[in-house]
């Protein structure tokens, strides 16, 4: 078979016994350009590498693949030393990735997509920028993607401001997300965090089940937040009872967390 590169060691314990392990990487084919419109099919065991379409302002870019096996999507970015970056992977029978697109985001993009365990079965894979108007309100739609590979389901909320929301009881399946370049992560029920006044949500299915979002209203309970590297939550001031004074406390279980308080 030489759909993938086998790399393997033996190492003999003190019992006597031998421990051999494996480890197989899938050969890339590239396999052209994905288009704005339409799918592609692919055929045959390693690795399937597609560019992606240029992305398009204020739109959600949008790459969903399906196959009877299950499979591997990683989306990927190039560098500026011509080097690729993973930006997120997905697996399963459908998976798909989301990322919010840039006011300026000339990157290059690619998908890269297998068959997990080696299996030959054909898939089915798609890009789009998805459009959508910003709601308001505390029920989210969600509607249907035209073409996708499977059904899949797209809402937009434009947020007064950055501030901390609050997601009520989050369908299985729905992502999040509001960083440009960044994919649409679980959305959890609780307190998120937007970096920008546009939430996009994203979710498989018939497109039935809204999201219900509000505005978090807080009085200084502990929270907990969910912060990738560099984003930042909003927290509305709260004035201390008269004659106390207001203490901010700020704990984080991995790296270090910066933390402002203040008026003006």
């Amino acid at each position: 078979d030489d759909s993938s590169v086998d790399n393997s060691e033996t190492h003999d314990g003190d019992s006597g016994n031998s421990t051999e392990l494996r480890l197989a990487l899938p050969v890339e084919t590239d396999d052209g350009a994905l288009e704005a419109a339409g799918s592609k099919s692919l055929t045959g065991a390693g690795a399937h590498v597609l560019a992606l379409p240029a992305a398009r302002a204020g739109s959600l870019e949008l790459v969903e693949a399906r196959s009877s096996s299950e499979i591997a999507l990683s989306i990927e970015r190039r560098d500026a030393d011509g080097a690729w970056k993973v930006v997120g992977s997905r697996r399963g029978l459908a998976p798909f990735a989301a990322w919010p697109a840039g006011d300026s985001d000339k990157s290059v993009w690619r998908a890269v997509v297998w068959s997990v365990g080696g299996a030959k079965a054909p898939i089915e894979i798609a890009a789009r920028a998805v459009e959508r108007r910003g709601q308001g309100g505390a029920e989210i739609a969600l509607d249907p993607v035209e073409g996708a590979p499977a059904p899949i389901c797209v809402g937009l909320t434009e947020l007064p401001a950055a501030s901390v929301v609050e997601i009520a009881a989050p369908s299985a399946g729905l992502f999040t997300g509001s960083s440009s370049g960044q994919l649409l992560r679980d959305a959890r029920a609780g307190a998120l965090a937007p970096q920008s006044r546009n939430l996009w949500f994203v979710a498989p299915g018939d497109c039935k089940t809204g999201v219900a979002v509000k505005s978090l209203e807080w009085r200084g309970e502990q929270i907990a937040l969910d912060l990738a590297a560099g984003e930042r939550a909003e927290l509305p001031m709260l004035a201390p009872p008269k004659g106390n004074a207001r203490l901010w406390l700020a704990e984080s279980a991995q790296g270090r967390v910066g933390l402002i308080a203040g008026a003006g």
